[in-house]
Parts: structure tokens; sequence; C-alpha cells
């Protein structure tokens, strides 16, 4: 009966999961994949070859084939941001995900998910052995809460947390005869005897934040060493060190009558792992000889090694087969760790900020992290064109928007991770880029910004003066409105200011009307500012929407903003922004966005809904008679926060979304 049920699953994920063959109508998959973190990996015990892999931005894929391809399960998910995922040890059918704010459950492989009634940071899930809606979930805060019935009702675990308040529960794991619950943290590990109602100090005071069971025996990360217990933690012994200061992951198996250990091991973002076959006596680091996947994830030629695992897994049918997730990708090894090979066919992670196609039809994505791409067909194929080296300190970062000029020119601003400025990146032929600062401040603002800190995530061409570009920085303490008149070589802040300088995407250049220039801003003084004469005196013209979050003109001078006025909305003048009218509403979602403008024909209109925090239930919507009819447009997009920008190659008739949280999809608008 179990093999029939779990058959019965297989045929509807692939009836639910596998694409049919695109139409005209069809989204189709036009970016690249991995180039994320990847907190979660875990394998069905249940059945063979079957994986679940989560990202801290779109979700949840599953695999059926041991990660040669994922499929997405993000099917009722409340959080694209999935922090750990537990399969019940005796029906597969039963999977639980936890999240920054709640834990979510799914009966049927990852199909659909439905939340359960816990509100908390989940970290840590131990599902009972025998019975499937038995479970422990550790949180962020330290608190651990067990429920009998799958989620539908909870109650903490002991009248005190295990450690001090406010220390994440790492792991969770239940001794075979679920008498007793182990409890593992920074500060050590803890047991809860069931019938004495208390917790246990196990005197095991390093941090143990990864531990697993094998055959009776308690094995659990201990500094550079792994330490093992066989009668539930009362006394310990302890394998050799491995080369490294820090075990922060740790899988255990029994092969041939000997103990398999991998200790994954972390110094700040670097990491690796090291192999044992004689219980830890010898050490063999086996984290060397890496297989990128470069034609499914072009960033493979900049990011390179392992860096910081997040999951180590050993395959619970074949002990030869091992599995390592960190920030950049998932890897698999067949033959016991001597080589690894990049497994994302399937699993795209990338943040995306911006989308721009030039006037041969190259599509230039800008994201964070992954830095600037390109790609010359269409999306079949992709390229880093900056940076293009391994790690740069004044390179590799953030990249938030991306334009060209009739000339070639491409510019694209920049935030790098190691260095606390902004910048711009500019080329004459979208391959050679250089680092321009000159102008800019020499510190990130921070007063009155939208994350923090201010970075350049506004920026327009002048469509009068291909050397003019406009750049905009959110920060009261230097930020504002820059220009530069030589092509992006030098900037200057303008000596007037919009009132309100806390600004995303919003700014835009009227092609109707030189010097005309508009300014979104959000919060307080939030609006739509105007400019008539380049940028010396700024008007607020519109304040009922004090979020806004993209502007856009048409040809012939149509302002449209985008943002939230409570909910959702876009708004539209058509005088120049001396008076405005809402254009569309929605009643999902927490704010418009990504606004475009068909240049073929401006009553053709598409604008993202989006949501902000990983929260999924983005969507697409278009309207073709100028805003008055509005058609739901996402289609077979995976579930995300929505698209961060959107292009169209008029060319080929073709739609591109970029996803906050995912990658770029294409759609063929000649249907």
């Amino acid at each position: 009966m179990k093999r029939l049920k779990n058959l019965f699953y297989l045929i509807l994920f692939l009836f639910l999961v596998t694409p049919a063959e695109a139409d005209a109508g069809e989204w189709t998959f036009a970016g690249w994949h991995g180039g994320g973190m990847y907190p979660s990996l875990v394998a069905d015990p249940n059945q063979e070859g079957r994986l679940y892999l989560s990202s801290d931005v779109a979700g949840m894929w599953r695999s059926d084939d041991r990660g040669d391809s994922w499929s997405f399960i993000n099917d009722g998910l409340n959080s694209l941001n999935v922090r750990v995922i537990a399969v019940a040890p005796s029906d597969g059918a039963y999977l639980y995900a936890g999240t920054h704010n709640s834990l979510l459950k799914s009966n049927n492989g990852g199909l659909t998910w439905a939340s359960t009634n816990l509100s908390q940071d989940c970290r840590s899930i131990c599902v009972d052995a025998k019975e499937p809606t038995r479970l422990y979930v550790g949180t962020k805060q330290g608190t651990i809460f067990s429920s009998n019935d799958a989620g539908a009702s909870w109650e903490k675990i002991g009248k005190n947390p295990p450690f001090s308040d406010q220390t994440i529960i790492t792991t969770l794991l239940l001794s075979e005869d679920s008498s007793k619950l182990f409890a593992f943290s920074k500060l050590g590990v803890r047991r809860y005897d069931f019938k004495e109602n208390a917790w246990v100090d196990l005197s095991l005071n390093v941090e143990s934040i990864s531990a697993q069971w094998n055959e009776g025996v308690l094995y659990v990360g201990a500094g550079s060493k792994v330490a093992f217990s066989a009668d539930n933690g009362s006394t310990w012994k302890y394998t050799n060190e491995i080369p490294k200061k820090r075990i922060n992951r740790l899988a255990v198996i029994s092969k041939n009558g000997t103990v398999r250990i991998l200790a994954g091991w972390n110094e700040k973002l670097k990491g690796g792992v090291f192999l044992s076959d004689d219980q830890g006596v010898t050490w063999k680091n086996i984290g060397k000889k890496l297989i990128y996947d470069v034609e499914r994830n072009p960033t493979r030629g900049v990011f390179g090694g392992l860096s910081r695992p997040n999951a180590l897994r050993i395959d619970p049918f074949n002990p030869d087969i091992f599995y390592y997730t960190d920030t950049w990708g998932v890897w698999r090894s067949d033959n016991a760790g001597e080589t690894w090979q990049e497994k994302i066919n399937g699993a795209p992670n990338t943040s995306g900020s911006d989308i721009f196609i030039d006037a041969k039809g190259a599509i230039y994505v800008a994201t964070m992290d992954d830095g600037l791409l390109q790609s010359r067909d269409g999306g079949a194929s992709y390229e880093m064109v900056c940076p293009t080296a391994d790690f740069q300190e004044n390179v590799t970062g953030d990249v938030w928007r991306v334009v060209t000029a009739a000339s070639g020119r491409v510019l694209a601003t920049s935030s790098p991770w190691k260095r606390a400025t902004n910048q711009v990146f500019l080329s004459e032929d979208g391959q050679n880029f250089e680092i321009i600062i000159d102008g800019l401040p020499e510190h990130r603002p921070k007063k009155n910004t939208m994350w923090g800190e201010g970075y350049p995530r506004a920026l327009a061409a002048d469509p009068f003066n291909d050397q003019k570009f406009y750049l905009g920085m959110d920060g009261d303490d230097g930020g504002g409105f820059f220009i530069t008149e030589d092509g992006g070589k030098t900037w200057a802040r303008s000596a007037g200011q919009p009132a309100s300088l806390r600004v995303y995407n919003g700014l835009a250049a009227d092609p109707t009307q030189e010097g005309r220039l508009v300014w979104g801003a959000c919060g307080k003084g939030g609006g739509i500012y105007l400019s008539e004469d380049g940028g010396k005196e700024w008007k607020n013209v519109f304040s009922k929407m004090t979020w806004v979050f993209d502007v856009a003109v048409s040809k012939s001078g149509k302002i449209y903003a985008a943002g939230a006025d409570g909910k959702p909305a876009l708004y539209v003048s058509e005088d120049h922004g001396r008076t405005w009218k809402l254009l569309h509403r929605s009643d999902s979602g927490e704010a418009m966005d990504a606004i475009l403008i068909d240049s073929t024909n401006e009553d053709r209109l598409y604008v993202g809904v989006v949501l902000w925090g990983e929260k999924p239930g983005g969507k697409i919507l278009h309207s073709s008679d100028g805003g008055k009819k509005w058609n739901d447009m996402t289609g077979s997009l995976p579930e995300s926060m929505g698209p961060a920008a959107m292009a169209l190659d008029p060319g080929s008739k073709t739609l591109y979304a970029l996803l906050y949280g995912g990658s770029v999809y294409k759609k063929s608008l000649d249907a």
C-alpha cells in the first residue's frame, strides 16, 4: 500500500511540475541556475533519489533523481526564505519546513503546503521515527515546541529554555526510544528527560551546532573534534582533530562494519569537508576537486570553491554519495568525495535588481551578489561581464540598475561588499568595464534610507543627450540626485534636490521635453517630484501616494507612478504632473513596481505586484488599452515576490521578467 501511495504522489508530482511544450502564451526559463544561498537539503529515507532543497529568497525545490534536476514546490508557502526542512522517517509524504516566521507542513511530498499554528522563527525540526505527525521544533529565541498532531496544537518543552534566552536551537534529536530529546546550540548540548520533565547539561560545553545518531551512538561536532556517546550523552569520547578550528556540519553512516564521518568546516565564509572512515582517527580533505556547471551557472567563472557549508548529507541508500550546499551552490559526490559535481539544474536562486535590452537585443541583468551578466541569445546563455575575475574587493558585490545608450555605452550602479561606498560600472562596448567613483559620496549614506544604508538604485539615461545620465541614491547624509555630462566618467551632486531623498527605483527622464525629470520618493515626504530644468529645481506634484517605488514616462509624455497608497497602486498623469488619476489598484500584494511601457504601442502596459520580506504572491499585470482593463499574466511563473524589473525585445516580441528571487523568464507576445 505504501508503494502504491508513493507511486501516486510521484505521478501527481510529475504531472504538476513537468512543463508542457511552451506555446506562445507560456513563460519559459531565460536565466541561469544557482547563484545564491541554499540553507537546507535533506534526503527522503523512504524514497531513493528524492531530495528537498531550500532557498533564502526563492522557496523550495524537489528532485527525484538525486539532484540531477530540480522542480519548484512553492504552492502554499507563506515565505520563500526556508531555513530548515525535515522529512518524517516513517512516511516520506509528511514534510515540514521552517521559515523566519512559521512552520509549514505538507502531507503529499511537498506538492502543496499549509501553515501550522506555530508562528516562530524556526531553526531546527525533529520528527518522531515512528509517528510522522509527532514533531519538535527549535527556534531562534531558544524555545522548543512539540506537537502530536502535525502542528495543529503545540506545547512548550520544559519550564525554561535549555540554554539562555535568545540562544538559537540549531539541531534537535530524539533518542531511539523517544524518551529523551537532545538540543544543540553554540553553548553545547542539553538533554530533556520526558519522565523527569527537566533539562540536563551534558557537560559538552563547546559549540555543538550539528549532530546525528548512527546505530545507537550520538555524534556531535565539538570544536575541531567530533564527540560521540553510546549512553545518551552521560559519557563522551572524541575523535582526533580535523585540521580546522570549527566543525559546523556533520554527517555519519555505517559502511562495511566501520563508521564513516563527514565533518564540514568553516572559517568565516570559507568552508570545506573532511572524511574519516575509521571513526575519526584519521581525516582526509575531500573538498578540493570541484566540477562546475558553468553552462547553467555562469557566475562560476568568478565565484569558485566551496564556501561555508549549510547542509551536509550522506545518501541514505548509498554511503558513497554525499551532498553539500553552501552560499553559492549545490554539490553531489558519487565517489566518496573524490570529485564533486555542481547540481543546480532547475534551482535558480538569483536576487534580481534590473534587466535592460539594448538596441542590438543584448540582455543585461543586474543582480544582488551575482554581479552584471549579459546574454546575446535571448536568455539561452549568459556570461559575467562585471566582475570577470575571482573576488575583487572593489568590484564584487551588488549591482542595482543598468542602462545603455545608443552608442553602445553601458552604465550600471554598484555597491561592493567589502567597501562601504557606491560606484558606477562604465563600458563602451558592454564587455570591458571601469569603476567610476569620481563625484560620488565617499561613504554610503545612513540617514533616512530604505535599507539601513543608501544605495544607487535609481538610474536613467537622458533621451536628448547620450553623454548625460542621472543617478538617484537614498539618504539625507550624502545621497540624492546626481548628474554626469561626460558619459558617466565624472558625477556631480545637483545643487537642487527633491525635498525627499528616500528614493527606490523612481527616476525617469521625459522624452517629450528636454530637462523634465521625474523623481519618486518613499515614506515621509514621499510622492512624485518634478524638475523642468534638468534637476536644478524640484517641485512636489503628487503626494496622495507617499510610497513610490518606480516611475516611467511614455513617448507621449504620460507619467506613471507605481507604489502603495494603502494597497498596491498605479497612478498616471497625462498633463506632465499637473493632475493624477488612479489607473489600477490591487487587492493583493504590498506594492506595485517594475513599470514597463511597450515602446511600439504605449497603450500596452506592464506592471508588477510585489511583496517584501521573501513573501510569495507576486504578480505581473498587463493592459492593452492604456490601463482601462488589466489582466493577470503571471501564469506559469513560479511563486515569487514578484518582478524586480521587466524588459521588452520589440524585435522578437518577447517580454522578459526578472524576479526579485529566482531568475529571468520570458514570454512570447506574438499570441
